[in-house]
């Protein structure tokens, strides 16, 4: 494995002798890379033509060429009394062949307050009026040091411990005030608006429907009043997504608030939607009660994708991390209960997951195609074969009527996937699989 720097000014580059996915040209078995953008998508023929220069040839090798996945982050910002560095993290996420990462940096509400940090030589006390700079000088540290990986990144901040806050106590309440100046003055270092993450298990544990509620509410308007991306994890601590009763609870208490929001005219810009991740639902009416929220829903792992994306509730889907990514299409596939094509179970974790993971940056436009004037950010996969592969195997083609026009992804069968050879961001080979 090779992770390599960015170069200032990446090279024209023709792809030929293989299948690009695109969207505007579905049978595409050559692409023309210029100044970072895909300046062509087709045959080899007119690709040729269509360039002024003599670019670079790399054959494929029949390799597929597909639009880069987004990478999921999470590590702690402190291990004992150190940064933590997410370089090696970022790495990892480009040998899964991301093109870009929602990195999630996660510290304690404790820290922050000052009430106290574990050290290697103990629990040392910090002052209360001191612990607020010393946090923002550990997160700008780690902030700008992945800033300086190659790969785009953009970050939020996870604070653990929120079953903590009671709104009623001055301290508590000022907390979220607190936390989103010092988000504010993080935001050069951090390359991107910094947006904020919280447990719904910490809002809900212990306490009423209505408390949750009003806690839920107060930290959703405080994101939006701040133009922040809010992320709600409804994961338990092992990672389980939130389903059944817990995910009917949460589903009420994200519409009554929305309502209260709109009520004062405080609800979140389309371009920084709040995500709720980790959720899962057999219920089609739960998905049907978040419609007209403006909520974005995006799945760690592998849950009822088809009934959400069939009620029209913007749906995507990110990995855990480490994970190859079309492990997570398989699974989706191969759902026992709600299966889904190929093709949605892909642009659920490529577009989809640009939509809601990269909102408020440049997510709309940035990735997850592979049309002329798109930024040429995509993987390089070998594969076994390609297909139409539909929900039902009966009906799974290993072909398509060209008049279709539906670009052919790898026929996954739920035990073997592609190999990732390349992966490159904006023109630039980032990772290239160590010849063997």
């Amino acid at each position: 494995m090779t992770t390599e720097s960015a170069s200032a000014s990446p090279a024209s580059r023709l792809l030929i002798n293989g299948t690009v996915h695109s969207t505007t040209e579905p049978y595409a078995e050559s692409m023309l890379v210029k100044d970072g953008l895909v300046a062509w998508v087709g045959d080899e023929d007119t690709a040729r033509r269509s360039s002024e220069d003599s670019p670079e040839t790399q054959d494929l090798d029949r390799a597929l060429v597909a639009p880069a996945f987004i990478g999921w982050v999470d590590s702690p910002v402190l291990d004992g009394a150190e940064p933590v560095d997410s370089r090696p993290a970022l790495d990892e996420a480009l040998s899964q062949g991301c093109g870009a990462v929602r990195l999630g940096l996660r510290i304690s509400r404790e820290t922050f307050l000052g009430l106290s940090v574990n050290t290697e030589q103990g629990e040392q006390s910090f002052d209360r009026y001191d612990a607020p700079g010393i946090v923002e000088q550990l997160l700008r540290q780690v902030l700008s040091e992945a800033q300086e990986h190659p790969l785009p990144v953009f970050p939020h901040l996870r604070v653990t411990d929120m079953g903590g806050i009671d709104l009623e106590d001055p301290r508590s309440s000022s907390f979220l005030t607190e936390l989103v100046q010092m988000m504010r003055i993080l935001d050069d270092a951090s390359g991107a608006p910094l947006a904020l993450a919280v447990s719904t298990e910490d809002l809900f544990a212990g306490r009423s429907a209505e408390q949750a509620e009003e806690i839920l509410l107060e930290i959703r308007r405080t994101a939006s009043g701040a133009e922040r991306q809010l992320i709600l994890d409804a994961a338990d601590a092992s990672g389980a997504a939130a389903s059944g009763e817990r995910a009917a609870a949460l589903a009420e208490a994200v519409v009554s608030s929305h309502q209260r929001l709109r009520e004062e005219k405080m609800t979140p810009s389309p371009a920084t939607p709040t995500v709720l991740a980790g959720f899962d639902a057999e219920n089609r009416e739960t998905w049907e009660q978040l419609l007209n929220t403006g909520v974005h829903v995006i799945f760690r792992t592998a849950g009822h994708l088809a009934t959400a994306l069939s009620v029209g509730l913007p749906s995507s889907a990110a990995p855990a991390q480490g994970r190859n990514p079309w492990e997570l299409i398989s699974e989706h596939v191969h759902h026992d209960q709600d299966p889904v094509s190929a093709r949605a179970g892909f642009n659920a974790q490529v577009r989809g997951a640009y939509r809601s993971l990269v909102a408020g940056a440049d997510g709309g436009s940035m990735g997850g195609q592979l049309n002329p004037g798109s930024a040429a950010t995509y993987g390089v996969w070998e594969v076994d074969s390609l297909a139409v592969q539909t929900p039902d195997s009966r009906t799974a083609a290993w072909s398509t009527d060209v008049r279709a026009r539906t670009p052919l992804l790898p026929y996954l069968d739920g035990e073997s996937f592609p190999t990732l050879v390349q992966t490159v961001v904006d023109g630039t080979v980032l990772y290239r699989r160590d010849a063997e």
